[in-house]
């Protein structure tokens, strides 16, 4: 079973994703948090395969907390998902896997979450 972690201040679309996630594949959500500070509490006390990362808001960068994510938990993979189209050129670092644009169905979650750990399983088993 995968682990995941959604950080996210709309909560709509964090809820939206969340039960994507659960109906999708073999993966347990771990929480769905709305700031940086509630999330980096629980964040350091759990094993997690994939953080999912709303890319901005006024009150964090995405960007720089998935540097932070990769720096302490090099193993943990992230994913980006925003409204922002013009977003995605910057997101491709490494340790970022993909990218969801905010009107994603549930395919694209599957398609992503298939890459994703098949990205994991390669790094864990070569």
């Amino acid at each position: 079973m995968f682990r995941v972690m959604i950080i996210d201040p709309k909560i709509k679309s964090s809820n939206t994703l969340k039960n994507m996630l659960k109906n999708s594949m073999d993966i347990e959500v771990l929480g769905v948090y709305s700031n940086t500070k509630n999330f980096l509490k629980e964040f350091v006390n759990k094993t997690t395969d994939i953080v999912f990362i709303w890319i901005t808001t006024n009150h964090y960068n995405g960007m720089h907390l998935a540097r932070a994510i990769c720096k302490s938990c090099p193993n943990t993979k992230v994913i980006f998902f925003s409204d922002r189209n013009k977003l995605v050129t910057n997101t491709f670092e490494p340790k970022v896997v993909d990218y969801l644009f905010f009107k994603f169905s549930e395919n694209i979650v599957n398609e992503t979450i298939t890459n994703s750990l098949k990205t994991i399983y390669e790094e864990c088993f070569q």
